[in-house]
């Protein structure tokens, strides 16, 4: 069995609907480690709070596609959602299966709670190892990248349209000139009509950074303010509040979505930056002249690119060889421009 039916054996003894046998297998998963025996306790403990329904739990207990399933539950929920409903009644109908599938789908964690109105109802997505795609209740569509936080309302009902962000994302917005869209961060804020930008914000960074790729974007700190149109990026000090506003040349701000690299007579600290914050990891040049060369080279990661790949081809144009560390990093060991 996998892991996908040993939550399900767990919903069915929630639900008083599981057989000796299967008890048994449960009981002996959950025996295996603690990081079992927490998922059970977890998801119990979101039980315990709500109202799952066994259409509900049937369908988790079946076969499951999970992004399917993850897309039904944020449709279900958005269809629910009323301008006169209040979120108690929806969020215990449906969270069980939304911390189910959160499990399911190794998203990170998926809540709902009260925004900053009470009549609104509010989700909190946080992501894991890998980014997810989250549609709006407008149509937009947001890319959250790993380990980022997204909270937003299921239904937009007042006069503006707005959400928070810790980490990075990257918005495509849906046009409504009556209706401002909002993305509020720890550093700024950042106000649109209708365009695509994106936005990385981490607590444990010195700098925030936010890229138009189409339409025009305010960006306010409460000390400063810039207006940024296409190919155009502002970068905030978090100390001191200072924007500074620059031309976006780098082909590969967007990568970490997009999973494409483009480099076109790039400078080779260039290329590096740009791979080390994709693969998180660092590279280190044994020999100095190789930071002098450029470099053309284009990559698809979403296909049959990945980091292999880039070290073979770096090493076939420079005549480098790389060396792993036991860190996980590298060091590009000799080589030249050529």
């Amino acid at each position: 069995m996998n892991r996908i039916d040993h939550i399900s054996l767990i919903y069915k003894q929630l639900s008083d609907d599981i057989s000796a046998d299967e008890l048994v297998q449960l009981q002996d998963w959950l025996n295996k480690s603690e990081d079992n025996k927490i998922t059970a306790e977890s998801i119990a403990a979101v039980w315990d709070s709500s109202a799952v329904d066994d259409e509900q739990i049937s369908a988790l207990a079946g076969d499951i596609d999970l992004d399917a399933e993850f897309e039904l539950l944020n449709e279900r929920i958005q269809a629910d959602a009323k301008p006169e409903t209040k979120v108690i009644p929806m969020w215990r109908k449906y969270i069980g299966l939304a911390a189910g599938l959160a499990v399911l789908i190794g998203v990170g964690s998926f809540v709902l709670f009260n925004g900053f109105d009470s009549e609104s109802e509010w989700a909190e997505l946080t992501t894991g190892d890998s980014a997810k795609e989250i549609k709006l209740a407008d149509g937009s569509v947001i890319n959250l990248n790993a380990n980022s936080t997204l909270k937003y309302p299921v239904e937009f009902t007042g006069a503006t349209r707005e959400v928070e962000l810790s980490g990075e994302a990257f918005f495509d917005i849906a046009k409504d000139a009556q209706h401002p869209f909002t993305v509020h961060t720890p550093f700024e804020d950042v106000s649109v009509l209708g365009t695509s930008f994106n936005i990385r914000a981490f607590a444990d960074e010195t700098n925030s950074e936010v890229s138009v790729t189409t339409g025009k974007v305010k960006v306010d700190n409460g000390t400063a303010r810039q207006i940024l149109l296409p190919n155009e990026k502002v970068i905030v000090d978090h100390s001191s509040g200072v924007m500074e506003q620059k031309i976006t040349e780098n082909l590969n701000e967007n990568a970490w979505f997009t999973n494409v690299m483009v480099f076109e007579n790039a400078q080779m600290p260039d290329v590096l930056d740009d791979l080390e914050i994709y693969f998180d990891l660092e590279f280190t040049v044994e020999n100095d002249e190789l930071l002098t060369c450029p470099f053309d080279a284009s990559f698809d990661f979403a296909k049959d690119d990945n980091l292999n790949t880039v070290l073979t081809t770096i090493s076939k144009v420079f005549g480098v060889t790389p060396e792993k560390t036991n860190e996980g990093d590298y060091i590009l060991v000799g080589g030249s421009c050529q």
